[in-house]
């Protein structure tokens, strides 16, 4: 009996090991009630973000109830509509961020108490053996074993280690407990976490049905202006002011790159000094890089993909004359007619530097491939990706917002600040 005693024992062993992976699971819960704490503040932050966007879209409604009752001000309602277009697209974009951090969230919280649940029932396993052994032969035995050691050195062994022994029941016992309020709490935040990501997918689609009633009322105004030549010409003439409101952004996005490129040299260099493992240093300040296509972006000259399926370039690079309204003028990129439902897709891998609204252009995504290349899609009625995110060749990013042409995607390259002939790299 007593071989199989200490046969048993040794499985109750709580090292040192496990000792402190319990302490780092304790202090885990404390950092999670914590972030989730911050959580509840990021949330109350962007949620005030969101009721300034809204405030904004009420403003410019008010606006534009006002502006259709004058005469000759096609132009400004229309750029109301694409403001407008443009800030729920931010409102929708804001949402689907938190909607991931929920997703993200809830994953982290499942796989918690899935760790948890494993960690309880290991415990009570083990700790169902020392009852059962207790049970069936009692606590005199421990006198019988001391009692039975051949000297007094062997009983003070044997002695030492059924003090070890009880100590380490003891602490089974408060792991036990312990666990098991961490997987109560884990299951509390689990729930809550469930609660708030329902409420935001329920609030993202509010305000996709609200983009969708802006879009069809703009349509609507837009088919009685088509013929307008006032307003064809104010078109033209937003369009030309805010061709170098691209370039700006261009230049910004460049120098913002730069200042990026700098801060990672410094991070490398500090994790360096601090002598980390200089692969796994590498590896993390790489991961701040946007995401990228093998080889050079230049050896996709004439190799990319089209950004609509089906499109036909109605104005090319390059100075373009308006036959119908007898003007000139000068496009950074081309324009491609598509058909009503036609996605907009990256042409390339990369990143969605930004996103901003233009006059004459409406919404406009930008995005950056590597090698300092960019692409910039102009003319965008719903837009399915954030600031931030990266795409893949091909990545659906957004529909085509009907203007007086048709549905027309405004496309340009960019090589650092230099515009490129955008047909010349279409395959």
């Amino acid at each position: 009996m007593l071989k199989r005693y200490f046969q048993d024992i040794p499985k109750l062993r709580f090292t040192s090991k496990k000792f402190l992976l319990y302490s780092f699971l304790l202090s885990a819960i404390i950092v999670s009630s914590k972030l989730y704490a911050q959580q509840k503040e990021i949330i109350s932050t962007k949620q005030g973000e969101l009721d300034k966007l809204k405030f904004e879209i009420q403003k410019l409604e008010s606006d534009l109830r006002n502006t259709i009752q004058k005469e000759n001000k096609a132009v400004e309602v229309i750029e109301n509509f694409n403001r407008q277009s443009f800030l729920i697209n931010k409102v929708i974009g804001t949402i689907r961020q938190e909607e991931k951090k929920k997703e993200k969230n809830i994953a982290d919280l499942e796989a918690e108490i899935r760790t948890y649940d494993n960690k309880i029932k290991s415990l009570k396993a083990g700790y169902a053996k020392y009852v059962s052994y207790i049970y069936k032969y009692g606590t005199e035995n421990k006198w019988a074993m001391l009692l039975g050691a051949g000297s007094i050195n062997e009983a003070l062994i044997r002695y030492k280690y059924l003090t070890r022994i009880t100590d380490n029941r003891e602490k089974v016992l408060g792991s036990l407990k312990a666990t098991t309020k961490k997987l109560s709490d884990a299951r509390t935040f689990l729930v809550k976490e469930l609660d708030e990501k329902r409420k935001v997918v329920e609030q993202k689609k509010v305000e996709e049905q609200e983009l969708k009633s802006k879009i069809e009322k703009r349509r609507q105004f837009l088919s009685s202006v088509k013929k307008d030549k006032d307003a064809l010409y104010g078109e033209i003439e937003i369009k030309k002011r805010s061709q170098n409101e691209i370039k700006k952004i261009i230049a910004h996005l460049i120098e913002e790159e730069k200042r990026k490129e700098l801060e990672r040299k410094k991070e490398l260099a500090s994790v360096n000094t601090k002598k980390y493992n200089d692969k796994e240093a590498v590896k993390e300040i790489k991961s701040f890089t946007p995401v990228s296509e093998s080889g050079s972006f230049f050896s996709l000259k004439g190799k990319l993909n089209w950004p609509v399926e089906n499109g036909k370039i109605i104005r090319k690079f390059g100075e373009t004359k308006n036959q119908n309204l007898n003007t000139v003028t000068l496009n950074y990129g081309i324009d491609i007619k598509a058909n009503e439902n036609s996605v907009v897709r990256a042409v390339s891998d990369g990143v969605v530097s930004s996103i901003s609204w233009l006059p004459g252009f409406g919404s406009v995504l930008i995005l950056t491939h590597r090698d300092e290349y960019r692409t910039v899609y102009g003319h965008l009625s719903e837009i399915y990706v954030s600031e931030g995110d990266r795409v893949v060749q091909g990545s659906s990013i957004a529909k085509i917002l009907e203007n007086t042409d048709g549905y027309v995607l405004h496309f340009e390259l960019w090589s650092e600040r230099a515009n490129q002939n955008p047909e010349a790299w279409l395959r």
